[in-house]
C-alpha cells in the first residue's frame, strides 16, 4: 500500500512510487508528491530530498528552492493546500516517527506544533485539505506495519488537535482528503494488510467522521485509494489502482461518487504494463485530471489520464528518460490551459524531481531544482 512508500523512498529502500522490482537502489537528490497552485504565476510543490523536505515555488517564470525548516533525510512533506498565496499549509513526517505539519505565512515556512501522539507509535499525514486560512483537516495513519489506525487532525489557527476517526482492524489508514465546506470532507485509503487489501472511504458532516461503502476490483484481490477531489458535496472522484496479491498486474482504479452512492468508473491502461494512478485535479464533474506511473521491465513511464464527463482517456506525456522510471504523484490545474504534474524520475542512478505542465494541447517537462 502507498502508505508506506514515503519512509522507504526516503531510507532510500526504493525509488518513488510503489514498484520494488526497479533494480539498484538510486542515490536520492529530490522527488516531488503534490502541487498547489492560488494563480498561474504562484504555485508551490512539496517533496523531499537527501537534506529533509523540500518545497519548490514557481513565480510564473521558473521554479526555485524555498527554505524549509524540516530537517533529516527521512523527512518529507507528502501534501501541500493552499487557500491563497499568503496561507499553505503542507503535511508529511518528521523522521520515520512523527507526523510534520509546516505552514507558509506569504514570507517563510515554519514548523506547526500537532496533537501529542503516543511516542511508541510512528504517524505520519498523507493529506491536508484547507476551507479556509484557518481552518485545515489532514489525514494520515498511527501504528506500526500492517496494524496502523486512521489518523485525522484538524487545525484552527495555530492549534491543531486529533479528531476521532473509524478504523478497521488489522490496519487501516488513510491517504488523501478533499472538503467543500468545514462542514463536508471525503477522505480515501484503504484496509487490510500490505498485500491484501481493500478500499476505505470516510466522510464528515462537520460532527464526525463516518466509514462509507465503496467498491473494489471485483477481478483482483486487493483495491486501493489514493486521493479524492470534490466538485461539490454530492460530487467526487477517488484514484488508486487494484492489484494481485503479488502486485502485477497492478491496473487503475476510478471511481465517482455521485449522491451518496460510489461506483467503480471505467479507467483506461496500457497494454502489458502495471498501471497506478496517485494524484487526481478536478475544475468540474466533466472536466479531471489524474496522473502515476505505468511500469513495464524494470522502467516507468508517466501516465497522465482525462476526464471528459463522459469517458477516461490517456494522455500523451513527456519522459525523462526511457531507461529509468518517471512517476506523476500529483496534480493541480487552475484552468482547462494550465495544469502543472509533480514527482520525480531517475536516470543516470540519481533521483531528481520532475514537473510538467499543460498548456491546453500537449505536456511538457519544466525545468525543476534538486
Amino acid at each position: 500500500m502507498r502508505r508506506f512508500v514515503p519512509l522507504l523512498v526516503a531510507a532510500g529502500l526504493l525509488a518513488v512510487g510503489l514498484s520494488t522490482n526497479a533494480g539498484a537502489t538510486p542515490s536520492a537528490r529530490g522527488y516531488l508528491y503534490q502541487v498547489a497552485c492560488t494563480s498561474s504565476a504562484s504555485c508551490t510543490a512539496v517533496g523531499g530530498s537527501t537534506a529533509g523536505p523540500l518545497i519548490l515555488h514557481w513565480n510564473g517564470s521558473k521554479w526555485s528552492a524555498v527554505a524549509s525548516p524540516g530537517e533529516g533525510n527521512l523527512s518529507n512533506l507528502l501534501s501541500i493546500a493552499c487557500p491563497n498565496a499568503r496561507s499553505c499549509t503542507a503535511v508529511g513526517h518528521l523522521g520515520v516517527a512523527s507526523a510534520l505539519i509546516e505552514h507558509w505565512n506569504g514570507l517563510k515556512w515554519s514548523v506547526v506544533k500537532g496533537p501529542s501522539l503516543p511516542k511508541s507509535e510512528s504517524s505520519v499525514l498523507s493529506g491536508v485539505a484547507c476551507t479556509s486560512v484557518t481552518t485545515c483537516t489532514a489525514v494520515g495513519e498511527v501504528g506500526g506495519f500492517d496494524s496502523s489506525k486512521t489518523l485525522v487532525e484538524q487545525g484552527h489557527g495555530s492549534t491543531w488537535k486529533i479528531v476521532k476517526s473509524p478504523s478497521v482492524a488489522p490496519s487501516s489508514d488513510l491517504s488523501g482528503i478533499a472538503c467543500t465546506g468545514a462542514d463536508s470532507c471525503i477522505a480515501a485509503g484503504n484496509v487490510g494488510t500490505f498485500n491484501d487489501y481493500r478500499t476505505l472511504v470516510e466522510a464528515w458532516n462537520g460532527t464526525s467522521w463516518k466509514i462509507v461503502k465503496s467498491p473494489n476490483d471485483p477481478g483482483l484481490p486487493s483495491s486501493s485509494l489514493f486521493i479524492p477531489f470534490c466538485t461539490s458535496a454530492k460530487s467526487c472522484t477517488a484514484v488508486g489502482n487494484s492489484t494481485s496479491r503479488t502486485g502485477t498486474p497492478s491496473v487503475t482504479l476510478v471511481e465517482r461518487r455521485s449522491g451518496a452512492t460510489w461506483k467503480i468508473v471505467r479507467s483506461p491502461n496500457i497494454t502489458g504494463t502495471t498501471d497506478y494512478l496517485f494524484g487526481l485535479a478536478c475544475r468540474s464533474s466533466s472536466s479531471c485530471m489524474t496522473v502515476g506511473v505505468s511500469e513495464e521491465n524494470g522502467t516507468g513511464a508517466s501516465l497522465v489520464e482525462h476526464w471528459n464527463g463522459s469517458s477516461w482517456s490517456i494522455m500523451t506525456s513527456p519522459n525523462v528518460s526511457k531507461l529509468g522510471y518517471n512517476y506523476l504523484e500529483g496534480v493541480t490545474c487552475t484552468s482547462g490551459s494550465n495544469c502543472w504534474a509533480v514527482g520525480n524520475s531517475t536516470a543516470a542512478s540519481a533521483n531528481a524531481t520532475l514537473i510538467e505542465h499543460w498548456n491546453g494541447k500537449r505536456w511538457s517537462i519544466v525545468k525543476s531544482p534538486n
